[in-house]
């Protein structure tokens, strides 16, 4: 933990685990109430603030995926869930791109399919 001032930083946190922290001001004849019950309306110096620490970025990519192709313009485009142990949290969507093989263009981004952790399907249309 660093001290900024009035302010500190809290090091070495776990990736997407919640939190409580809980401010208050003391001086000789005790704590007086904490920063928390401003906020929720509480009295006593047992209230607290939570929050989580962000989750990182799954660190390996969706299973089984394949293609499948449904007209001269159109892909179906199939995947299986990450590993859990490569999830880092939980899984809210899926990022499809595209690009024309052997290109030197960046691949384009087609669309965002809402997901969860046991992977997904989505229709490439108008290539």
């Amino acid at each position: 933990m660093r001290h900024l001032g009035t302010s500190y930083t809290l090091d070495d946190l776990e990736e997407g685990t919640g939190y409580s922290i809980t401010v208050s001001a003391t001086v000789s004849e005790g704590a007086g109430s904490s920063a928390a019950d401003t906020l929720t309306g509480g009295g006593s110096a047992e209230g607290s603030i939570t929050a989580s620490t962000m989750t990182a970025a799954p660190s390996a990519p969706p299973t089984d995926v394949v293609m499948r192709v449904e007209s001269s313009t159109s892909m179906t485009v199939q995947w299986g869930p990450v590993e859990c142990r490569h999830q880092n949290g939980e899984i809210t969507d899926y990022r499809v791109r595209y690009g024309e093989e052997g290109s030197s263009e960046d691949a384009r981004d087609i669309q965002m399919v809402s997901g969860d952790s046991s992977g997904g399907v989505t229709t490439v249309s108008g290539l």
